[in-house]
């Protein structure tokens, strides 16, 4: 894709999407770890004992996705500024690890990548709900 003059990057609008995502993958973890402890498997099946063990041994993940989004907000203006100098030189920002510059507007890449931070916290609950419930 060919750098576009006319997709304007928003120092602002990084900034609030990152932290919206924080604080809802924050939330997402918060509200795994009060599932997995106030849930009684003896009521939902006998699936559901493993659900919760799934669901704990899953929470670290959670946990650092909701950390490393916390971290990301944190250190927003060091972020804008790895993004405003490759847009000083007239480049895309490159997606790390993949060395593709991002295919997108600005402001959509950083809502689908804070949506999947907050998708990744959530990895627990979906244990509980696929062995404890029939939602799955």
């Amino acid at each position: 894709m060919v750098f576009n003059p006319q997709d304007k990057f928003d120092p602002l609008v990084f900034r609030l999407i990152m932290r919206c995502a924080a604080a809802a993958s924050v939330t997402v973890s918060l509200l795994g770890i009060l599932i997995l402890i106030k849930l009684d498997p003896a009521t939902h099946g006998p699936d559901c004992s493993a659900g919760i063990d799934k669901g704990w041994h899953a929470l670290p993940i959670a946990g650092a996705f909701a950390l490393s989004a916390c971290i990301v907000a944190l250190r927003w203006r060091d972020q804008v500024k790895k993004i405003e100098d490759y847009i000083r030189k007239g480049e895309r920002p490159m997606i790390y690890g993949m060395h593709e510059p991002i295919p997108t507007s600005y402001s959509l890449f950083f809502l689908i990548m804070g949506a999947a931070m907050t998708l990744f916290c959530a990895i627990p609950i979906f244990f509980v709900a696929g062995n404890c419930s029939n939602l799955f």
